[in-house]
């Protein structure tokens, strides 16, 4: 017999159960569930065009590495348009998804 993890509270603040938790189900993350159809050729083209007219960060300076939207693709942003998009490093792009995404 093969000994298991032992099992994790749940992920919600306060929640006294273990998970899975029957009153706070985890949601799939966002990027593996719809990445098939958003970085195609188009978001290529789109990321390239950005880079190329924001080749620095907007925030450190740094060379760019990452095109970012302004206005979130959720919140009604253009998904292709280059002048809904900024170039960001890695770091400074990680931060600004992760406020973007936290819904807490």
């Amino acid at each position: 017999m093969t000994p298991t993890a032992p099992a994790r509270p749940c992920t919600t603040p306060g929640c006294p159960r273990l998970q899975p938790c029957a009153l706070h189900p985890r949601k799939p993350f966002m990027h593996a569930v719809r990445s098939s159809h958003i970085y195609g050729t188009q978001h290529r083209v789109w990321r390239q065009a950005v880079l190329l007219n924001h080749p620095y960060c907007a925030v450190c300076g740094k060379a760019a590495a990452e095109a970012h939207h302004i206005i979130p693709i959720r919140k009604g942003g253009a998904r292709y348009d280059v002048g809904n998009g900024v170039g960001l490093c890695h770091a400074h792009h990680s931060a600004a998804t992760g406020r973007e995404t936290r819904r807490w």
